[in-house]
């Protein structure tokens, strides 16, 4: 476990999305652990903590899984999708971005999007291989096919 003390403070944008202007390339394949303190700025100005957990990756670590649903109807169904991926990788899973599919002729598939993710050993916590969790997908086909 590395401790990150950053020198400029990372800012939390409203939809929660972590940011900061430290470069993060010397972290690569690197996990780490940020402590984050939320305190309400109205009156009784309570306050909370929580861990965050930050994977510093590179984008050929991406599962693609390309899904005949649209990226609409897949963000709605997002918690199920990764709870069948997780029962069938026995990972975590963390999706990374949904769009809509391009098809090997350049065209957008709006019925279909491809859905971006990385999976967690929940022991290592390390992230996995790409092939390593396809194979697992591959061999649960039918399962997350009915899903």
């Amino acid at each position: 476990m590395y401790y990150i003390i950053f020198f400029v403070y990372p800012a939390i944008s409203v939809d929660g999305r972590i940011t900061t202007a430290a470069f993060m390339a010397d972290y690569n394949q690197e996990r780490l652990e940020l402590e984050v303190i939320a305190k309400e700025l109205e009156q009784p100005q309570q306050s909370t903590r929580t861990k965050v957990y930050v994977w510093v990756f590179d984008s050929t670590q991406l599962v693609r899984v390309i899904l005949s649903r649209p990226p609409e109807e897949v963000h709605q169904e997002q918690e199920e999708i990764i709870a069948e991926l997780r029962n069938a990788t026995q990972h975590r899973i963390i999706v990374d971005e949904i769009r809509y599919h391009v098809d090997a002729m350049g065209r957008i598939r709006m019925d279909w999007c491809d859905l971006f993710f990385h999976a967690v050993e929940p022991h290592t916590q390390q992230i996995a291989a790409v092939d390593e969790i396809l194979k697992v997908i591959d061999a649960n086909y039918d399962y997350l096919r009915v899903s």
